[in-house]
């Protein structure tokens, strides 16, 4: 990911479902994270990526909002995604 030094990515911390997920900041070149790039047609500017964690640490710091707290805020950016999604197909 040479376009971005961090990146958001939401984990598995508590139990199953919606309620044990949070959302992170993890800095793109921690040991242990490892990523390339996905070629796909027509998208080359929204640089996506299969990204690797293996036993990645991350500061507690770096936790957005509380722990297992973290799909509404997945559902909010999903929300502001999908409008953008929209506009960009009906230009």
């Amino acid at each position: 990911m040479p376009w971005a030094t961090h990146m958001t990515t939401a984990v598995r911390t508590g139990g199953p479902g919606a309620s044990g997920l949070s959302v992170l900041v993890i800095a793109t070149n921690s040991p242990g994270l490892a990523h390339r790039r996905i070629p796909n047609s027509g998208q080359k500017a929204g640089g996506a990526s299969f990204v690797e964690l293996d036993n990645v640490r991350v500061p507690t710091a770096n936790l957005i909002g509380a722990e297992n707290a973290g799909f509404p805020i997945v559902m909010r950016n999903f929300n502001k995604e999908r409008f953008i999604m929209a506009v960009g197909y009906h230009r």
